[in-house]
């Protein structure tokens, strides 16, 4: 404080920008004042400022925030550290050192765009050797050329034709994310980041996708010590960002087994103690996934409150909050007037971070799971709508091609003529099937999925999305999917066919063969459920 006096309080919480505190004694600390702290237990000593204090009878509780970024990564994920200058949107450099080496990674409004070691392994050459883009010869001539000239390695490797021009810039990226990706290897190591305009103009300055990077890092992790702590706790609920999770993933290469299987268990009532018992994949595989689909934002902890309740309970303090739901009201009541930026709350120029962002932002706020408690009514498919057109929003903003012809539309844009749900559910529906028709059976299910949550009285709307599922892999989806169907419609030999066919994919064989003599009993010619049923009493078709 300005008088020098030293104060112990304990620490409630941190981030990389601050950390709350109490102090037992109440102190005069207030909001502005320049300190100097000390956190033992986390390593850190630095300079911040209070920016709130809130006093009581027995102590007095604030938050510091800090005047520069820095720490060690065994406090601070390095997934979140990235994120966080990620969403800051800064200029600089984060630059992690341990014992005498030293990686950095350039920041340029908040996106990766290079990056740097002093290590032998993750020279240029180095790395295009390890991945047999040039041969040990042509290592050493590049190496001894440079030395002596003083030019770059990329320079002389394209000079002598080991390298063609095109490819300098791939091959520049390829190094720039193993050094990246290596970071997350580490235990500890300590890190600052350097502010201020970072990238030299000698330096090749990409644009690199922070999630899959993220992504990637994680799934390379081998500390068990700091995936304990930095996954939630093991009876956390997790549930999916959108209605069709795959879309989130963008440039993220999720292998098809066993992450999707993972992704595909998620469904906003299992905990994370009951996918890892589920997964076929051992304990600690199973759990880097799940750590990296959270990091993704392609799934996310279920908060306290988002239960199913009866219609009339008391539901989430969000849903009986009078300015949410006068919030909901008032973007439903201009859906037709509004463009997707001002939709969103970005400017028209915002970077694909910037759109990623409140994307994930207005999605946890209108995630149709989140109001489950819901009774149906007015309310419920205001959401539905909201939900759904967000998600078009996103499908639009996210490509680059569909963005630039939006851009291009706005100006002459015609007015939109108002449709109900029921309106909407069909066309959602017929889009659906032309991307069916096409075999893109993720975006098919996203539009079925959108068609039920316009209008879930349409037992088609159930058994296409089924199809969907089905071809894609996700059984178990399928499943619920096609039961649904089934109740609304318990009479359709097909629906029960199919999904007969999807228990026998999933190992189900005692249920599937009752499905298909419950077909059979309706329609004893149907020769989709004849044949399925003998396929599930062993016989072959």
């Amino acid at each position: 404080s300005s008088d020098k006096k030293d104060v112990k309080a304990c620490v409630t919480d941190y981030s990389l920008k601050g950390f709350g505190f109490y102090i037992e004694s109440p102190s005069l600390l207030l909001p502005d004042q320049n300190v100097h702290f000390i956190i033992r237990d986390l390593d850190i000593e630095a300079d911040g400022k209070i920016v709130w204090s809130r006093k009581s009878q027995l102590r007095l509780e604030g938050g510091i925030e800090r005047k520069d970024i820095s720490g060690r990564l065994r406090n601070y994920p390095l997934a979140d550290v990235l994120l966080d200058l990620q969403r800051s949107e800064r200029d600089g450099i984060f630059e992690v050192t341990r014992d005498s080496i030293t990686k950095k990674i350039y920041f340029k409004n908040g996106d990766m765009v290079y990056a740097a070691s002093n290590t032998q392994g993750d020279r240029f050459t180095e790395v295009l050797l390890r991945n047999r883009k040039i041969t040990e010869d042509q290592h050493y001539q590049v190496t001894d050329i440079s030395r002596k000239t003083g030019k770059s390695q990329g320079s002389v490797l394209v000079k002598l034709g080991f390298l063609k021009r095109t490819d300098l810039i791939v091959a520049v990226r390829e190094q720039v994310e193993q050094i990246i990706l290596s970071l997350f290897q580490w235990e500890d190591g300590e890190f600052t980041f350097i502010e201020g305009p970072a990238v030299p103009e000698k330096l090749i300055a990409l644009k690199l996708d922070a999630e899959r990077l993220i992504y990637e890092g994680i799934k390379k992790m081998k500390s068990t010590e700091i995936l304990a702590k930095a996954l939630p706790p093991d009876d956390s609920i997790l549930l999916h960002c959108s209605a069709d999770p795959m879309s989130l993933l963008g440039d993220i290469l999720v292998e098809k087994k066993p992450d999707e299987d993972i992704l595909n268990s998620v469904d906003g009532s299992k905990r994370i103690s009951d996918i890892v018992a589920g997964s076929p994949q051992d304990f600690f595989e199973t759990r880097k996934i799940i750590y990296a689909l959270l990091k993704a934002r392609v799934i996310d902890v279920k908060e306290e409150g988002w239960h199913e309740q009866a219609a009339g309970e008391a539901g989430p303090e969000q849903a009986r909050d009078p300015d949410f739901l006068k919030r909901v009201d008032e973007i439903f009541s201009r859906l037709d007037d509004t463009d997707y930026y001002s939709f969103l709350n970005i400017e028209r120029s915002a970077s694909t971070a910037s759109i990623k962002k409140a994307y994930y932002e207005a999605a946890k706020e209108f995630h149709p799971d989140k109001h489950l408690h819901l009774p149906p009514g007015a309310l419920r498919n205001k959401l539905n709508t909201i939900f759904s057109h967000l998600t078009e929003v996103y499908k639009v903003l996210s490509s680059p091609g569909e963005r630039r012809q939006y851009d291009n539309s706005l100006a002459a844009r015609p007015a939109k003529v108002h449709i109900d749900n029921k309106e909407l559910g069909r066309i959602r529906f017929t889009e659906g099937e032309k991307a069916f028709d096409k075999g893109d059976y993720s975006a098919a299910s996203g539009l079925f999925g959108q068609a039920v949550y316009l209008d879930k009285s349409v037992p088609r709307y159930h058994y296409n999305l089924g199809l969907a599922f089905a071809k894609a892999g996700k059984f178990s989806q399928a499943a619920k999917a096609l039961n649904e169907a089934i109740r609304l419609e318990p009479h359709n030999v097909a629906y029960l066919a199919e999904v007969g066919y999807v228990y026998l994919r999933l190992g189900f064989h005692l249920r599937a063969k009752s499905t298909f003599e419950k077909a059979l009993r309706i329609d004893p010619s149907n020769k989709a459920a004849a044949k399925g049923l003998k396929e599930s009493s062993g016989e072959k078709g």
